[in-house]
């Protein structure tokens, strides 16, 4: 499927300050984290706006994140030594899982047959 939401609707609807740049590299990002939650059941029947929604939040946090956010396995500056664990990386996409769900359908987010 194509992207799930196109500049203008990032811009005009929900209000996004990305540059159009940025936007096409996380809307990919954002359409991939949803498409693994969603098990690729997205599609242009089911595509509505709170998917879209879903899809602007997912973007936006996704670049929050690489702006603010380095999942560092270990960095050391003098005396000075910073850990991170790929816990940190679990935890972020729980919060956003949790964010985003509630404007996903709950037949697209069903683990079973």
């Amino acid at each position: 499927m194509n992207k799930y939401i196109d500049y203008k609707f990032y811009q005009e609807v929900f209000g996004g300050k990305l540059s159009s740049e940025d936007f096409s590299v996380y809307e990919f990002k954002a359409r991939k984290f949803i498409d693994t939650i969603t098990f690729n059941r997205v599609n242009e029947i089911n595509l509505n706006d709170d998917i879209k929604m879903a899809a602007c939040i997912t973007l936006e946090k996704l670049k929050k994140y690489d702006d603010e956010v380095s999942f560092k396995s270990s960095e050391s500056v003098g005396k000075r030594s910073v850990s991170y664990s790929e816990s940190l990386v679990e935890k972020f996409k729980e919060n956003l899982y949790a964010e985003i769900s509630i404007y996903l359908p709950k037949g697209l987010l069903y683990r079973g047959v």
